[in-house]
């Protein structure tokens, strides 16, 4: 069987094999991406000139006992030349310490990307502890800050345990 192997024409047709595979992979289909509805839905565009800036939109609180999970869905644009993870560095949320809060993903999911150029809607979500609600909170998106909490304290016992609250600007009387 190993002798078969050796023979200039099976050498020949699985090179040949080998490349077409190669050339299949790397020259798939590079048009828009397809939609995918999934947890974290999204609407795609490409931005124009008008519209570059990232919005906040809407801002959800979630107790969950002590802590709770922050979801902002927000409007984000990529002025970068590379796709972008909705991860650190492009994407961080920060306390009035400037510490770094953790992004909230289910097991095994990964953040959602960004294309060159385009603006969509996601909905990211954090995991903060009570001390992080005691100050303010930012939203760091590439170059631009913006303010989710102002500097008053908000106090989780204010929410039921597994129910939500929803925020429009931060304020959050």
């Amino acid at each position: 069987m190993s002798a078969l192997f050796r023979h200039p024409a099976v050498i020949g047709i699985g090179l040949v094999a080998l490349g077409t595979g190669i050339w299949a992979v790397t020259t798939a289909y590079r048009g828009e991406p397809r939609q995918e509805i999934s947890g974290n839905q999204k609407i795609s565009q490409k931005a124009s000139p008008s519209s570059k800036a990232s919005t906040l939109k809407k801002i959800t609180l979630t107790r969950d006992y002590g802590n709770a999970i922050l979801t902002l869905k927000i409007t984000l644009h990529n002025p970068t030349p590379k796709p972008q993870l909705l991860a650190p560095p492009f994407v961080r949320l920060t306390d009035s310490t400037k510490s770094e809060i953790p992004a909230f993903f289910p097991k095994f999911a990964k953040p959602d990307a960004l294309e060159p150029g385009e603006k969509e809607t996601h909905e990211l979500s954090f995991w903060l502890e009570d001390s992080h609600l005691l100050g303010q909170l930012w939203l760091l998106v590439h170059q631009t800050k913006i303010l989710v909490k102002d500097t008053e304290a908000f106090d989780i016992a204010r929410i039921e345990n597994q129910k939500s609250r929803t925020f429009n600007g931060p304020n959050w009387r």
